[in-house]
Formats: C-alpha cells, structure tokens, sequence
C-alpha cells in the first residue's frame, strides 16, 4: 500500500467513512477509460456508446434512429461472453437471425457500438454477402494491426494466412459475418482456436450442430418501438395518433418498411400526402409494395448502405431458389401456396403440405422444401412445427407467380373433400 493509500485508510477508519476512491470516477454517461475485458462486458444492461479498440475495422457509425432490441442486445452479449475464462477452447459464436428488412445489420452495429470496447483485441466487421471477396475482406481486417512490415505489398492468401494466426491468439476480440448465409462459408473462416468471437448475421434460422452456433431470433419491432421509430421522423405526430399504429400494422412493424413510411412522412411533411391519415389511405388503395415510399425513392441514407427496396430486400432470398432443382420448385410451390393463408398467423405444417399433391415417399423432400425456405427467411419456424408468413412477405408472394393456381389449392385443402 502506497502512503497516500495507507493515509486515506487511516484517515477513514478515525472518522468512520466511507474510503474515497484515489482516481476520479468517469461523468455519469461516459464510457469507461481503457483497458476493458470480456469479464467487465455487462449482461444485464446496456452500456452507453463508446469507442472502439485501436484496430478495429467497422464501417458503419451509430445510428440515432436505432430503436428497441434492448432484449437481443442482452441475449447477444450472453451469449458472446460465456468461456472467457478459457484462453484456448471453444470460440463462441452468435447468431442474428430473421427475415430480410428485419434489422439484423442494424441490430450487429449497435452491438459493436455498445459493447465494442470490451474486446481488447479489436472489433472486425467482415460482408459476407459474396462469397468470392470474403478473402478480401479477411485481409482487410490486418491493414491496421502490425502484423508485417510490407503487409500491403504482400499477396492476398499471406495477408489471410496473417490475420488467422493473428484471430487464433488469447485476445477476446469480436469479428462480425455480415449476411453469412452459408454453412460452408461460416465452418471455413471461423476460428478454430483462440480468444475470439463471432457474430453472424443471417436469415438462416437453423444451423448445423457441430458449428456451435447460438440463434438469436430477430422478429419484427413491438408496437411501442414501431411508433417511437415513426414518430423520429416526424416528432410532431402524437404518439397516441391511431393513424401512426395503423401504418405500423399495415407494414407489420417491419424495420425496413418503417424507416421508408418515416422517409415519405417526414419529405413530405407540409404536403396533403404527408400527413399520417393521408398515407395510411394511400397504402391500403393500391399494391401496397408497390407505393413509391416502399421502394426506397425517398429513403435518404441507409444507415448500414442495405438496399432501401422492400421487394427487392425479399427478391435476395427468392432468386436463390433455382425452379430447375426438384426441391426448389416445390419450396416455390409452397412458397405461393402459404401466401395465401391468414398473414402473420400460425400455419399447420401438415395443412400447408396438404396444399401440395405429393405421394408419401416424397414427403421428406418436400420437408427439405420447407427447409429452403426458413433458411432464406421466407418462412419463419414457429410453435409445435406451424410456419409464419410476414404480410409484406405474403403481399411479395402473391406477386411473384402461383396465382390462382396457388390460391385455389390452398381452398381445396381448407375445404373437406366430399364423400362419395
């Protein structure tokens, strides 16, 4: 103990007081001085924004309009904690998972703006949205760690072969998957050894056992968060105004499709079309993905540079489905055939398949078909097996063939058949 520690003690104990700290304790808000650690990561609340480990690669900034998810943040920030004791063991990994426009990427980088700091070794935002440049976008990750005199002047496979060895040492560090939807690609680049991290965003809901992946389930915002979202755009609206909980349902509390609604609102905010009623009557007249707000022609800066199109966020997942491919026609089958069931409503799996005429032994193929389309967050696995259709999925559906065919098997398998 130093004098001036010894003094204070001393002087405490005379006058029976609490010791005064010897460093001056950081302002109320203020993110705490480095260094962190994983073991000062909280779980029980949500630390304030705060900066990132020197290093670090992360292209997106903080988001204001960044609303909710305090419950997935915590379940994030369990799951990427838990094994900090182990300097070499199991890598933690953790998955964000949902429908396309659900927020997922925005729900990551408020992660990382949160909880960053307390990855001492750095924090790595990586797009795995193709395939062929995740290399690229691995060697990017060492441009600012030190790890070789000539590192730019290297070729790619020895920038790949540094930042891996680098990922497979004791310091906790996060690296971010962005919209990782392969299996194959995941078992390839995640670390095998080594403090590290890893979260995945994806609209892969399931994954393989043997990756070790802990599912986050993202659904649509909850009614309070949708308003509070709709009402940063346009902050003059009361929050008790019905037409503001209306366009929240007709858009299904749907991240993406909300940010556009708030767009259109707050351009047009001193125009007829701008006023809540006004919109509201505009989406339940026409197509509803089909009003230019929905789009993204008024949609400013995205946040997280996704694309600012509902359809086409939802044409992502569909155009992995190739119709030559016996399981991907009938997953499109299915597809057409579920859009035509309640919206947002539980469906019975064995109601949804009897929809389809299959003979029994093809009954497993067409279970890989459902398979399909819950791993492109088409469907959405529920309860005691039911599927879940989103209303702007189903309004997608509708518009993307099957047609009347689809509808009319979907009311011969409601109806009972008649007896002879």
């Amino acid at each position: 103990m130093t004098g001036e520690a010894a003094r204070n003690a001393l002087l405490t104990a005379a006058r029976k007081e609490r010791p005064k700290p010897l460093t001056e304790p950081p302002f109320p808000g203020e993110p705490p001085p480095f260094p962190l650690g994983i073991t000062d990561l909280p779980e029980t609340r949500l630390p304030d924004i705060g900066p990132l480990p020197q290093g670090s690669r992360m292209p997106f900034a903080h988001n204001p309009l960044f609303v909710g998810r305090e419950e997935e943040l915590r379940a994030l920030a369990h799951r990427l904690r838990a094994g900090e004791t182990s300097a070499v063991g199991e890598i933690q990994l953790a998955a964000a998972s949902g429908l396309g426009g659900i927020g997922k990427t925005q729900l990551a980088a408020e992660f990382v703006h949160r909880y960053g700091r307390y990855f001492e070794g750095g924090v790595f935002w990586m797009s795995f949205a193709e395939p062929a440049a995740v290399p690229a976008e691995v060697a990017a990750c060492g441009r600012s760690l030190d790890l070789h005199p000539s590192y730019d002047a290297l070729p790619l496979d020895q920038q790949v072969q540094l930042v891996e060895a680098d990922w497979a040492r004791p310091a906790p560090r996060l690296l971010v998957f962005d919209n990782c939807e392969e299996e194959a690609l995941l078992d390839r680049w995640r670390p095998r050894t080594g403090g590290a991290r890893v979260l995945v965003t994806s609209r892969r809901q399931q994954w393989d056992l043997t990756l070790g992946v802990h599912s986050v389930p993202i659904t649509t915002l909850p009614r309070p968060a949708s308003l509070e979202l709709l009402r940063k755009f346009r902050p003059d609206v009361p929050a008790t105004d019905p037409d503001l909980a209306s366009i929240a349902d007709k858009l299904g509390d749907l991240p993406l499709a909300l940010h556009l609604a708030g767009s259109f609102l707050k351009r047009y905010a001193n125009a007829p079309e701008g006023r809540p009623a006004a919109y509201l009557e505009a989406l339940r007249q026409g197509s509803l993905l089909q009003h230019p707000s929905l789009q993204g022609k008024f949609a400013g800066i995205s946040p997280t540079s996704h694309e600012a199109h509902v359809g086409r966020t939802f044409s992502l997942s569909l155009e992995k489905l190739k119709p030559e491919d016996e399981t991907d026609a009938l997953a499109l089958a299915l597809l057409a055939r579920a859009a035509h069931f309640a919206p947002g409503e539980p469906i019975p799996r064995d109601l949804l398949l009897k929809t389809i005429d299959i003979e029994p032994e093809a009954r497993l193929q067409a279970e890989d078909a459902l398979g399909r389309l819950t791993a492109l967050g088409l469907l959405e696995a529920g309860k005691a097996g039911a599927l879940v259709m989103h209303r702007l999925v189903a309004e997608f559906a509708r518009g993307s063939g099957g047609g009347e065919e689809a509808r009319t098997a979907v009311e011969d398998g409601l109806l009972p058949r008649p007896t002879a």
